[in-house]
């Protein structure tokens, strides 16, 4: 009995042990977009775009009782998405999801 337990022992420390690791996940798609002009011009129209849609965003909350009391408050500031988009597409930009036309470095985070 003795020697039976410490064969399954062992074969569950090597059954463990043995697994590969899960694969990486794949790289996201570079973000490009396709329009009439340089890249330059891209740059510069999303910086426009950025300045032009970029608000304030706020969310306070609290409580307040007898035994305690708590306020937590979090402010972004960060562009619209669909103004951000709008904003773009009026420039003569439109996002290509397949990863070809002009690339860009950064992606902009933005309130959805």
């Amino acid at each position: 009995m003795k020697y039976l337990s410490l064969l399954i022992l062992t074969f569950l420390l090597i059954s463990c042990s043995s697994s590969p690791p899960p694969p990486p996940p794949p790289p996201p798609p570079p973000i490009t977009f396709n329009g009439a002009g340089s890249y330059q011009q891209l740059q510069n129209d999303r910086y426009q775009c950025l300045k032009e849609t970029t608000q304030r965003y706020s969310a306070i909350s609290g409580l307040a009782d007898t035994s305690s009391s708590y306020v937590r408050g979090k402010s972004e500031v960060l562009p619209n998405c669909s103004a951000f988009n709008a904003c773009l597409g009026a420039k003569g930009w439109k996002r290509n999801y397949r990863g070809t036309g002009i690339p860009v470095a950064t992606e902009i985070k933005c309130k959805k």
